[in-house]
């Protein structure tokens, strides 16, 4: 149930071409400027240098308050990202700033300045967006130990080089060695979770080409300010003549940037409807919706209802004849159902294990509901738990069992517990849909990055 649905594929198929056209074509006319100004003198190339730069920074700054905005109305915490939006704020100020000291106050290269202040605090909230995309992938082990260790000692060595050269350069400034090591070190720390990223969640597809894109800027940006700094080491005659070279780099960067938010935006809003849609069909398939025709449930053989005194029996027998997997998902915001939760957790936690030892999937609401659930977690079940992202329009709990068995029960305000009914289907349709709505779920919990915290 990894698959995402294909209307969904499809969706994002259509943004992946969408975007990687509006990466191109930036990256075209960026090209085509510099070509053009190329042949003018220094101030002319540095004014139409910045500009294009900050529009690509603002592009980024502009897709980010979208994305944060839109997240806080889906009623998402997104604190990763509002860290993000502000590195970008920073680092767009300072970019406005730097154009400031080229076009009006006519310094050629204005470094150090009151700019890179700026682009050096902008790392620390960049760094706490990328290491806690980093922690949450890490504790879901997505990371080879080679990888961590060979890009940690890469980065490590490329600091040191780069901390010793601009030592040996400015030997009698010890500003400007400052300056330096600072932006090397800080290069070096965001450096390192975006290679690791970048290089181990190729197989994670719905989420791969955001975080790339994101790392992508990291590491282009990376290279940009270590040839600016190596360059400007060599004279300020080699920095005017190659400075365009590292303008180009930024704005390329900014526009991955910014094609990395924009994308994650319309993915999060594909399966959020998506989710809204599965749902409402979930339950039209059951009849369920009020004001249908009650007749039509005699006739629907596509499944069976169980009362409340079959459903503990059902739901047993079903978990201990599994042999592949287990997928449940549980979601209770209303208390009445604590109870219910309880005798889950009996269910799970004492049955006899087959032969089979399948593995469970468990995605839940709010930690309450799982620590009522596994308030003791069996060691000898292969259990992973999967913190949804997601208000849903009503509390349900669902039981997929190897693809081939469902029980679904759905509650209600106004449910008497002791009339609770559990529906029952085998039927492939029904539960390929609910597989969908599984799907759909877990892969908006992964683009999220929501932790389980199961493990505190």
């Amino acid at each position: 149930m990894s698959k995402l649905s294909d209307i969904t594929l499809f969706s994002i198929n259509d943004l992946k071409l969408l975007l990687i056209a509006l990466i191109i074509s930036s990256i075209i006319s960026s090209i085509i400027v510099y070509t053009l100004t190329s042949t003018f003198n220094f101030e002319i190339q540095f004014m139409f240098s910045n500009l294009v730069i900050d529009i690509s920074a603002g592009l980024a700054l502009i897709f980010s308050l979208i994305l944060i905005i839109r997240e806080r109305n889906r009623k998402s915490k997104g604190k990763k990202y509002v860290s993000l939006f502000i590195a970008i704020s920073l680092w767009f100020s300072a970019e406005i700033i730097y154009t400031y000291y080229q076009s009006i106050l006519r310094i050629d290269v204005p470094y150090p300045s009151y700019a890179d202040g700026l682009w050096l605090l902008g790392y620390i909230f960049m760094a706490y967006h990328l290491y806690s995309s980093f922690n949450y992938w890490n504790k879901k082990k997505e990371f080879s130990e080679s990888s961590v260790f060979i890009i940690t000692i890469f980065s490590a060595l490329l600091i040191l080089f780069l901390v010793q050269s601009s030592a040996i350069t400015y030997s009698t400034d010890v500003y400007l060695i400052l300056v330096d090591i600072l932006y090397h070190v800080a290069d070096g720390i965001i450096l390192i979770p975006a290679l690791v990223l970048f290089w181990n969640l190729r197989h994670k597809k719905i989420l791969y080409l955001h975080r790339a894109l994101i790392s992508l800027f990291v590491i282009l940006n990376t290279f940009a300010n270590v040839g600016y700094i190596f360059t400007f080491n060599l004279g300020i005659d080699i920095i005017r003549e190659h400075a365009w070279i590292w303008d180009l780099i930024y704005n390329i960067s900014y526009i991955l940037l910014a094609g990395g938010l924009f994308w994650y935006d319309r993915v999060i809003e594909i399966l959020n409807k998506k989710i809204d849609q599965s749902v409402i069909l979930n339950k039209q398939l059951f009849y369920l919706i009020e004001k249908q025709n009650k007749f039509q449930i005699i006739g629907n053989n596509s499944h069976v209802y169980i009362d409340k005194e079959n459903i503990d029996y059902t739901i047993n027998k079903l978990i201990t004849d599994a042999k592949n997997e287990i997928s449940l998902l549980i979601y209770i915001q209303n208390k009445y159902s604590h109870n219910l939760i309880r005798n889950l957790n009996l269910s799970l936690t004492n049955f006899k294990i087959s032969n089979n030892n399948p593995k469970i999937q468990i995605l839940f609401d709010n930690l309450v509901n799982l620590k009522l659930l596994l308030d003791t977690k069996p060691t000898n079940l292969d259990i992973e738990c999967e913190k949804i992202d997601k208000i849903l329009r009503a509390d349900m709990i669902i039981f997929i069992i190897d693809q081939q068995h469902l029980i679904f029960i759905d509650l209600k305000n106004h449910m008497d517990p002791n009339t609770l009914l559990a529906i029952y289907s085998t039927n492939s349709n029904i539960i390929l849909h609910f597989c969908n709505l599984f799907s759909c779920l877990v892969n908006l919990s992964e683009l999220r990055e929501q932790s389980t915290e199961s493990d505190k």
